[in-house]
């Protein structure tokens, strides 16, 4: 029952990620997703605590999405949590909105960072990234997945390190592509649907 139960929380945060940006600690209202498409599960993620808008209490529909609202938004939808947790990244202070959440992560080992060993908190992530965090998630539960053939029109553009990881989130069906059979997008995740 608890594999059943983390691909519904997975794929409940795959649609919000693919859908709007979320971030900050403040309560969201639905004033500015009335008529919004995903307006019912845009609700449900704000009633069930995964996402909390911004500091004007908007959701803010169809814009990107950061590295750090990704790893916010996972974690509450995981329902993760530890209060030893720490950010090792220099670029993740205190005082950020998502320093708890992005720490979790971390602590979980969901998110690494780059050379350097910054989290990048405010770059846009891509779907990419997305893949291999979400990859990392479902290793955690010890859910089985298999690599799945990648029969994308852009399959060459996948990058070597999240070929592997993309095939198995694939599997589960958590990602698909999207207008022309595509996988990856010029732009960043947003209103990408799932």
């Amino acid at each position: 029952m608890e594999g059943f139960s983390l691909m519904k929380r997975l794929l409940l945060t795959f649609t919000v990620f693919f859908t709007f940006q979320t971030f900050s600690s403040a309560h969201a209202s639905a004033e500015n997703i009335t008529g919004h498409w995903a307006y019912d599960t845009l609700m449900y993620s704000v009633e069930n605590g995964i996402l909390k808008g911004d500091e004007h209490n908007n959701l803010n529909p169809d814009k990107t999405i950061t590295r750090a609202e990704y790893a916010a938004t996972l974690v509450r939808a995981l329902k993760l949590n530890n209060a030893s947790a720490t950010s090792s990244f220099p670029d993740v202070k205190k005082d950020d909105w998502f320093y708890n959440e992005v720490s979790i992560a971390n602590t979980y080992q969901l998110i690494k960072g780059d050379d350097k060993g910054n989290f990048n908190p405010q770059k846009n992530i891509s779907r990419e990234e997305m893949a291999v965090i979400l990859k990392r998630a479902v290793d955690h539960y010890s859910y089985p997945t298999e690599a799945t053939s990648l029969t994308f029109n852009d399959t060459a553009k996948i990058s070597s390190w999240a070929v592997n990881d993309v095939r198995s989130i694939l599997s589960l069906g958590l990602m698909k592509g999207q207008d022309g059979n595509c996988l990856l997008y010029t732009s960043d995740a947003a209103d990408e649907g799932l």
